[in-house]
């Protein structure tokens, strides 16, 4: 999937796919704190796709970290 045209749902994308919450995530995209925007744009279809889409490239880089520098991989 493409990169999100708006880029403050991008960065919600990312937020959310890092593991923060629908509300952190909000924020870190460059919105002002509401909850129930923050729920609106989690349940846009495009948004989800590129957070699934997020969080598979993290499991993969993760993945591969751990078989090339195990020592590294799974830290926080």
């Amino acid at each position: 999937m493409p990169v999100l045209k708006n880029t403050r749902h991008e960065k919600f994308a990312h937020a959310s796919a890092k593991g923060n919450t629908v509300e952190e995530a909000y924020v870190a995209g460059g919105f002002k704190a509401n909850r129930g925007n923050a729920a609106h744009l989690n349940a846009n279809e495009s948004v989800q796709d590129r957070v699934a889409e997020n969080q598979g490239v993290a499991w993969h880089v993760n993945v591969r970290m751990q078989l090339f520098q195990p020592d590294v991989a799974f830290k926080d």
